[in-house]
């Protein structure tokens, strides 16, 4: 069953994972849970999320961890509803493309390089599109 205000974050950096579940959960009203791969999403999942925000790089702390489209294909399989949101630090207009051919629903880069402040305004569109897909 699709929770209409659930959202899984798979994010392979425990700080940012951290980061971004305290501030989606301070300026709103949704179900968030954690996960630092897909496989570890899939395995402890309890409902059907109806939004996942996902890092396209997710082997940077477990090399054997599913990664990017080989990811989107798996959770599009398993959430035929489920919107798919990427939030990553991999700028690159070509991967953007290929995933939201694929069925993500849109991409944002994470800026992470400069200082908190380029982070807090990544934070912010990122809550803005969550607002916008749920």
């Amino acid at each position: 069953m699709l929770n209409s205000k659930a959202i899984y974050i798979i994010e392979d950096n425990p700080n940012f994972l951290s980061q971004t579940i305290q501030y989606l959960n301070n300026k709103n009203n949704f179900s968030i849970a954690g996960y630092s791969t897909v496989e570890e999403c899939l395995l402890y999942n309890n409902y059907t999320p109806s939004l996942i925000v996902m890092n396209y790089n997710l082997n940077s702390f477990l090399p054997s961890a599913i990664n990017g489209l080989k990811a989107l294909k798996i959770i599009k399989q398993l959430y035929k509803e489920t919107k798919i949101l990427f939030f990553s630090n991999q700028d690159s207009i070509e991967v953007a493309l290929e995933l939201i051919n694929e069925g993500a629903n849109d991409y944002i880069v994470k800026e992470t390089k400069i200082e908190n402040l380029l982070e807090q305004k990544s934070l912010e569109t990122l809550q803005k599109k969550v607002i916008e897909l749920i």
